[in-house]
């Protein structure tokens, strides 16, 4: 079945006689034509918008890129500042050393563990396997001190060289180092 749409005739001088006074309007029988969509539709997403592409998974397992590439630095900055406070934390675990009541009565502080922060002066001895006695410069002031290294702990120990050194307090008031860090 055909369509039509009516358009209304105008007379030679462009008037249309549907506002001609006289006459009544008369209609022109025009068969309509389809409408044709040329143009293909245009691909869309699940989501409906042609413009913005989706990101399908291939697998549920994969991991996507891009949060591998935050969550890397992420793990590094989280893993140093770690390493830092426990560092730091290792430093602060006992009491700081106390020069003057050493010079006073060591006697009186055997067995008790101390933080020590001392400059190297000079190395007294080495006994290979046993370890070195060297003369320390308290960095926080007081004065001169021979304190133990013992060999598994010593490593390379050069004169001005500055250490966090953990010590305990021994038979005759002997400075054991348990452990240093350069600094």
């Amino acid at each position: 079945m055909a369509t039509y749409n009516l358009f209304p005739l105008s007379d030679s001088r462009g008037i249309s006689s549907a506002r001609h006074p006289v006459a009544p309007p008369v209609y022109h029988c025009q068969p309509r034509t389809p409408t044709i969509n040329i143009l293909p539709a245009a691909p869309t997403s699940p989501r409906g918008h042609p413009f913005r592409p989706t990101m399908t998974r291939t697998s549920p397992g994969k991991i996507n890129p891009i949060l591998i590439a935050f969550l890397i630095p992420l793990v590094v900055i989280v893993a140093a500042i770690v390493f830092v406070v426990v560092r730091k934390a290792s430093h602060n675990a006992g009491d700081q050393f106390d020069y003057a009541a050493y010079i006073k009565a060591p006697d009186n502080l055997l067995g008790n563990h101390y933080n020590l922060d001392a400059q190297i002066d000079s190395q007294l001895a080495w006994d290979e396997g046993f370890g070195k006695l060297l003369v320390v410069k308290l960095v926080n002031g007081g004065g001169r001190l021979s304190v133990f290294v013992p060999d598994k702990i010593a490593g390379n120990i050069n004169v001005g060289q500055r250490f966090h050194m953990t010590v305990v307090i021994k038979d005759q008031g002997l400075i054991n180092v348990e452990s240093l860090d350069k600094y």
